[in-house]
């Protein structure tokens, strides 16, 4: 009881993503593989499994991509740090 009513009044706190590479992108990338998961687990056809593993690979690189491009900035920024003598100024 007094947690539905504390719920009701306050709300729900969900948990976002905290991560600098994570992106409309990859929500809408995620979205198209969750519906083809579905679809594959209503019928399983051959090429419901095929698309669903095309767009599980997809999602895969762009995760991967993503997460290469944040930390190639980061290098950068800390090379241009180091080179400026301005390491200890985070």
């Amino acid at each position: 009881m007094l947690t539905t009513s504390s719920q009701h009044i306050i709300g729900v706190k969900r948990n976002e993503r905290k991560e600098e590479w994570y992106d409309q992108e990859c929500r809408e990338i995620i979205e198209t593989k969750r519906e083809a998961r579905l679809k594959c687990l209503q019928r399983n056809t051959r090429a419901k499994q095929e698309d669903y593993n095309r767009k599980r690979i997809a999602t895969a690189r762009v995760y991967h991509r993503k997460k290469r491009e944040v930390i190639q900035r980061k290098v950068d920024e800390t090379m241009e740090r180091h080179t400026k003598s301005e390491s200890k100024n985070y």
